[in-house]
């Protein structure tokens, strides 16, 4: 069974769904989605990233210089500290930018951060030369269900994913 704060978690996309779902709602940003999603979150006790001003923004140390006072950290989206849970919240370039290895490299040298949750979309629709573009985000991103499969791929980025999603809670809204 999942640890509380997964099924917490997961219940606050649940609540969003109509609103939030990219196969069947319009296209959000990820902080459209974020600011959505920001009352259930801080019900249960997450801190939520307010906007794009630097006074705005969530920080979480990694690495400390003189007097104790962070000299590397990074932003995040949203953190609930009694849990040590890191959320990110990805678009479309979650898979297509790579941005979800960076989140998971961040995540993991993050102080305090002993649990991360990724969001991505279902369906991410984009232009590209005229055409639209469809990326199936979280299935292109979500690991194998055998573990040995991700051994017997070509793909890097598909067994570095593999991996690396053992630590990473990956939230599906919409299941």
């Amino acid at each position: 069974m999942a640890p509380n704060w997964v099924v917490d978690v997961v219940s606050c996309f649940e609540k969003c769904k109509s609103q939030i779902d990219t196969g069947t709602a319009p296209h959000k940003t990820s902080d459209e989605v974020l600011e959505i999603l920001r009352p259930e979150l801080e019900q249960i006790g997450f801190k939520v990233e307010t906007g794009k001003r630097q006074s705005e923004k969530l920080h979480r140390p990694v690495l400390f210089g003189e007097l104790g006072i962070p000299r590397v950290k990074y932003e995040i989206d949203a953190y609930q500290s009694s849990n040590g849970i890191v959320l990110e919240m990805e678009a479309g370039r979650s898979i297509l930018g790579n941005a979800i290895f960076r989140d998971v490299i961040q995540m993991s040298l993050m102080v305090d951060a002993t649990n991360a949750v990724i969001a991505m979309p279902l369906v991410y629709r984009y232009a590209s030369s005229g055409k639209t573009m469809t990326n199936h985000a979280y299935n292109d991103g979500t690991p194998p269900a055998n573990p040995h499969e991700s051994m017997q791929s070509d793909s890097r980025k598909e067994h570095l994913l593999s991996r690396s999603a053992a630590t990473t809670g990956m939230i599906k809204p919409g299941d």
